[in-house]
């Protein structure tokens, strides 16, 4: 999309992981490209989480489902920010 015909800011997604307690807790954010020169990106909004057990991550394992669900949810918002001209 030409920039002259972008409708909104620039939008990312923002993935995150944190330890918590015995797990991982994995965040999702929409994130936005503040104006001006370069693009500097901030946290815009929360949008889901996740508390994943240790080994999941520790050892790379995770349900086949778990890994669907996650990329599906990702592309869907990715799929929604160039819907709405963001991008």
């Amino acid at each position: 999309m030409e920039e002259s015909k972008k409708v909104g800011p620039y939008r990312a997604l923002l993935i995150s992981v944190v330890k918590e307690g015995d797990g991982y807790r994995v965040c999702l954010d929409d994130a936005v490209a503040e104006p001006g020169p370069g693009r500097r990106w901030r946290q815009a909004e929360h949008m889901t989480n996740k508390l994943m057990p240790a080994e999941s991550i520790d050892d790379m394992k995770f349900p086949e489902h778990e890994l669907e669900d996650f990329a599906y949810y990702v592309f869907a918002r990715l799929h929604a920010f160039v819907v709405r001209g963001e991008n």
